[in-house]
């Protein structure tokens, strides 16, 4: 279960940054592609776009980065999300040794990270186990 939790692929955060760079492109068609693509990764992008929002951009990349977060902010999650937190939920209901340390690994992450959060949520929650 736990190789599976962390299946999804590192985000390449230069490439978000490359995307999150081309919402100011002089090209039209360069602004929308870069849009689309940082609005498939969904919440796996909101730190960066975030980043990039408080860093003065144009006027231009400000209002996509706005559009964006709001899309972010009010969507639904991915089914890839929404598969992990279920997965959390299940292993914090088992709350045995073996349970609670793949919590704890999976609280290791990336903080960013839904499944990050998740699992430390989890891990709070959860009596200790032992003498």
């Amino acid at each position: 279960m736990e190789k599976k939790l962390q299946s999804t692929p590192p985000l390449d955060i230069r490439q978000v940054e490359r995307l999150i760079a081309d919402l100011d492109h002089e090209q039209f068609d360069v602004r929308e592609g870069a849009a689309r693509e940082l609005e498939k990764l969904g919440e796996r992008a909101e730190p960066a776009l975030r980043k990039a929002l408080a860093g003065k951009p144009s006027l231009e990349a400000r209002r996509r980065l706005e559009g964006l977060l709001n899309r972010v902010e009010g969507g639904r999650l991915s089914a890839e999300t929404v598969r992990q937190i279920r997965a959390v939920e299940v292993l914090e209901s088992i709350g045995e040794l073996e349970a609670q340390r793949v919590l704890s690994k999976l609280a290791a992450g990336p903080p960013e990270w839904r499944l990050t959060q998740e699992a430390r949520a989890a891990v709070r929650r959860l009596p200790p186990i032992g003498p």
